[in-house]
């Protein structure tokens, strides 16, 4: 058995869902939806700068999120993310990471990656 873990594969961008994986995620009881304020349609970032999508502080492996990723596809992200389902081994110690700037390898495989929590390291990617 797998578990699922959502990645962004937008470079640049920031792990955010759409209005319409908030509805969603609301109708399948979770708490941390219930509390995004849906009258607004921009999420401040920094200074200045918005996008139009709306964070939420649950783990990457939340089964509910991924159930949603996985029904809505493209739907499920907001307009400053790509987001896609990475499948690991079960009961493995994990994080995510980022590329690097290096542009040729972000191009083939998008912005983050979920990485081996001990050494030596395995490495799994989604790809677009």
């Amino acid at each position: 058995m797998n578990q699922k873990i959502i990645v962004n594969l937008y470079y640049g961008g920031t792990f955010c869902f759409s209005k319409e994986a908030i509805l969603k995620l609301r109708e399948l009881g979770c708490e941390a939806a219930k509390k995004v304020d849906l009258k607004k349609d921009k999420v401040e970032i920094g200074q200045d700068y918005y996008l139009k999508g709306y964070r939420l502080d649950i783990p990457r492996n939340d089964k509910k999120a991924v159930q949603v990723v996985e029904e809505l596809g493209a739907k499920a992200a907001g307009e400053d993310s790509y987001l896609k389902i990475v499948e690991i081994p079960e009961g493995i110690a994990w994080h995510i990471e980022r590329y690097s700037n290096d542009r040729e390898e972000i191009l083939s495989n998008g912005s983050e990656f979920v990485v081996e929590g001990k050494a030596p390291a395995r490495k799994w990617e989604a790809k677009f």
